[in-house]
C-alpha cells in the first residue's frame, strides 16, 4: 500500500450544443481533470472498444465517485488500475494502490465518515483509513453462504438509511447483500440469477432501491430482506442508475439503451419519459438532481455503434418539466432540456454525484476523467 502525490492540469472548456440555448448566467461550468494512475505503461486510450457499453471500456478504468465533505473534494476507484483517487476541488490529485487484481468499484462514506470499498474481483469489501491502510475486510465469498455463486462481485455499493448497515450489489451473483455492523453478510436472490444488478441506493422509504440492468426491473428490499422487483414497461432498457427525487415520494433511473429516463414511485409505479437526441447512437449512463431541482443526466456516443460520431453531453433537465411529462404522460417541452458538450470525446460516461454546494462531479470511464460541473443558480 503507497500513496502518491500528483498536482495535474486541467482543461477548461465548455462547449454548449443546446436543446435550448442557455443564457450566460445559466451556463455552468465544465473542467476536466485527466487522472495519471501510478505506474501506467501507456496513456488510455480515448476510443472505447467495440462492444464497450458503460462497465466496460478499452483500457480505461476510472468508475465510482464519493464526495467527502470534509475536504470538499471526491474520492473515485480506478477498478482496472486498483486505485483509489483522492481529487480535491482545483484538481490535486492523490492515489492510494490496493491488493493487484482486486479491482476497486463501489465506494462510500457511512454516517460516521468511515469510507468503504468493493472490491469486486476479490469478493471483499474493506474499509479504509485515512492514511490508505485497510482497517477491516468483508469477506463476501467466505462469509455469504446464500450467495449464489462464489463470488457475488460486489459492485454497486451504499449506506442504509440507519448509517452503518452496508448493501451491495452481486452483479455477478444475481443478488443483493447487506453487511450489518458486526460484519453479518447475507445475501438475497433476485428474480433471475442473470439479471446484472448494479447500482444501489437508499430510497425516501427506507428500503434500498436498485436497478437490474439485464432483467429490465427496479428492485427494492427493506431491511427486514423483504423483495420486491418492478418490470419496466420497455423492454431492455437497460437501467443503469438511480437518484432520490427531492420531493422525496420517488426515485429516478436512466435508461442505457433506449434514451429514456424512468420515474418509479414508492408503490412500484414506473413511467418514463422520453430525452430529446441528437442523433441516433446515443447511451445513457447516470443522473443526478442539483441544488436547483433540475436533473443532470451523461449521455454519449455508443462504443459499438460509433458514426456518426458527435460529441459527449451533460443533458440539464428542468425538474419542474420532468415531474408534469411523468404525471401526465406528455412530452417534455422543448425548452426543458439544454445539452452542454464535455471536451472529450469517447468517454463512455458512468456516474454523476452531487458534491459541495452548486456542484457536481461526473466519471468517464474510457477517458480516465473525473469531470466538474459548477451549476449557477437559476432560480
Amino acid at each position: 500500500m503507497k500513496a502518491r502525490i500528483a498536482a495535474l492540469g486541467l482543461s477548461l472548456l465548455l462547449c454548449c450544443s443546446a436543446c435550448s440555448s442557455p443564457t450566460a448566467d445559466t451556463a455552468p461550468t465544465i473542467t476536466e481533470f485527466h487522472i495519471a494512475y501510478p505506474d501506467r505503461d501507456s496513456a488510455p486510450s480515448t476510443k472505447p472498444t467495440a462492444g464497450a457499453d458503460h462497465e466496460h471500456g478499452g483500457d480505461g478504468s476510472t468508475h465510482e465517485i464519493a464526495y467527502d465533505p470534509r475536504t470538499g473534494g471526491v474520492l473515485v476507484t480506478g477498478q482496472n488500475e486498483g486505485t483509489i483517487t483522492r481529487v480535491s476541488g482545483d484538481g490535486t490529485m492523490s492515489f492510494t494502490e490496493l491488493p493487484a487484481g482486486t479491482g476497486p468499484h463501489g465506494i462510500v462514506f457511512d454516517r460516521e465518515g468511515r469510507l468503504f470499498v468493493g472490491l469486486e474481483f476479490a469478493g471483499t469489501i474493506i474499509q479504509l483509513r485515512a492514511d490508505g491502510t485497510i482497517a477491516r475486510t468483508f469477506d463476501l465469498v467466505g462469509s455469504c453462504a446464500t450467495c449464489v455463486v462464489g463470488n457475488p462481485g460486489p459492485h454497486g455499493l451504499a449506506v442504509a438509511p440507519d448509517g452503518e448497515t452496508l448493501w451491495f450489489t452481486g452483479k455477478e451473483g444475481g443478488n443483493v447483500g447487506r453487511v450489518e455492523p458486526d460484519g453479518t453478510v447475507t445475501a438475497f436472490p433476485l428474480r433471475d440469477a442473470d439479471s446484472k444488478p448494479i447500482y444501489i441506493v437508499a430510497g425516501p422509504d427506507g428500503a434500498m432501491w436498485f436497478t437490474e440492468l439485464i432483467s429490465n426491473r427496479i428492485g427494492r428490499i427493506d431491511a427486514d430482506g423483504i423483495l420486491a422487483e418492478y418490470d419496466i414497461p420497455t423492454p431492455n432498457s437497460r437501467p443503469i442508475a438511480l437518484a432520490v427525487d427531492p420531493a422525496g415520494d420517488a426515485l429516478w433511473f436512466t435508461e442505457e439503451a433506449t434514451n429514456r429516463v424512468g420515474r418509479v414511485s414508492m408503490d412500484g409505479t414506473i413511467v418514463e419519459v422520453q430525452l430529446p437526441a441528437s442523433q441516433d447512437n446515443l447511451l445513457l449512463a447516470a443522473l443526478s438532481f442539483d441544488e436547483n431541482g433540475d436533473v443532470w443526466v451523461q449521455q454519449y456516443v455508443d462504443g459499438s455503434h460509433p458514426e456518426p460520431a458527435g460529441p459527449d453531453k451533460l443533458l440539464r433537465v428542468r425538474g419542474d418539466a420532468l415531474r408534469k411529462a411523468a404525471a401526465s404522460a406528455a412530452a417534455l417541452p422543448g425548452d426543458a432540456v439544454t445539452a452542454f458538450d464535455v471536451p472529450s470525446t469517447g468517454t463512455i460516461m458512468h456516474r454523476i454525484r452531487p458534491g459541495a454546494e452548486g456542484v457536481l462531479w461526473f466519471t468517464e470511464l474510457a477517458t480516465n476523467v473525473i469531470g466538474k460541473v459548477v451549476v449557477p443558480e437559476i432560480r
